[in-house]
């Protein structure tokens, strides 16, 4: 096992299957419908192990919690759909999300078929974005965004088009926000003074 701090991670899985365990006595198996938040806080241990033959196509996403020390909590989440076509799913944010995270922070994703305009949710409309394209290729403001690469913008796009099958993240925040800039990435800490 592996300690974590002060991290927020989403643990989004688009292929294979992995099995997670913890120090709290959590054993899931994570794949393509089954997704999980672990809230490090102020300390948290757990290991992740491939199942099967197929190899495991994932992100793990690190999200910086709005202060340090909070008390650690593992979420799972199985959503009846692999994904969610022409709109946007809400994985994960501060509230009526499936996975809480602890900041001004939502994550939605999309598989987007060739062709298809999609908005950005209303309520993201002025908030900082970073949209990522897990498969595919989309075009955003004239831009053409390909597989593996993303785009931060600061509220100035509000929609994108599909130029092939696609599947996007998109992370939404406040740049407001109370943020904490610490944690461990993995234990990989700092020393503070």
């Amino acid at each position: 096992m592996h300690p974590h701090k002060d991290d927020e991670i989403l643990t989004y899985i688009r292929g294979g299957e992995m099995l997670h365990r913890d120090t709290v006595g959590n054993e899931k198996t994570l794949g393509k419908t089954h997704f999980m938040m672990m809230n490090a806080g102020h300390t948290f241990q757990h290991e992740e192990l491939m199942l099967g033959d197929r190899p495991v196509r994932a992100l793990q996403i690190f999200l910086r919690p709005n202060a340090p020390d909070l008390e650690p909590m593992v979420q799972f989440h199985e959503f009846p759909e692999e994904d969610s076509v022409d709109s946007w799913r809400l994985i994960a944010g501060p509230s009526a999300a499936p996975l809480k995270v602890r900041s001004d922070v939502r994550v939605f994703d999309a598989r987007i078929a060739e062709g298809v305009h999609l908005r950005l949710p209303a309520e993201e409309t002025g908030r900082n974005t970073l949209l990522y394209v897990y498969s595919g290729k989309v075009a955003i403001a004239g831009e053409v965004i390909s597989e593996g690469q993303s785009v931060f913008s600061t509220g100035a796009y509000d929609d994108l088009t599909a130029w092939a099958e696609s599947d996007v993240l998109l992370f939404s925040m406040d740049p407001a926000a109370e943020v904490y800039r610490g944690g461990m990435f993995s234990g990989n800490q700092r020393r503070r003074a």
